[in-house]
């Protein structure tokens, strides 16, 4: 099985020399490593991602945050929550914030009682 996921990661990267603007590229790639367990890989190809020039970044941010929740990282979730508003300043993005950050207190005030 190791064979299959080395010459899974190479295609990937294959696809990320070919497609380096395609927001599809990278989170199919951090995707991969997330369900591999290889956390730290696939947030190294999100930082990266974000750090690149892409079509879609706004994907590639949602599914950076996304892992980041998934993995319980709220500070880490935060972090890029306010690099995004500094680099948008979108009125989605504050909306996005907001709620996560009104979720985050609520589950902390319920586990509080």
């Amino acid at each position: 099985q190791l064979v299959e996921i080395d010459r899974c990661r190479t295609i990937f990267e294959k696809q990320l020399q070919v497609f380096p603007r395609l927001a599809n590229s990278w989170t199919s790639y951090g995707e991969f490593e997330t369900a591999l367990g290889e956390n730290e890989r696939a947030r190294s190809l999100f930082k990266l991602a974000t750090q690149t020039d892409i079509d879609m970044p706004e994907k590639v941010w949602k599914a950076f945050i996304d892992f980041e929740i998934g993995q319980g990282e709220n500070l880490r979730v935060k972090q890029l929550y306010e690099q995004l508003i500094l680099k948008s300043q979108h009125v989605k993005v504050w909306i996005s914030y907001a709620t996560w950050l009104f979720n985050v207190n609520k589950k902390e005030r319920d586990a509080a009682r």
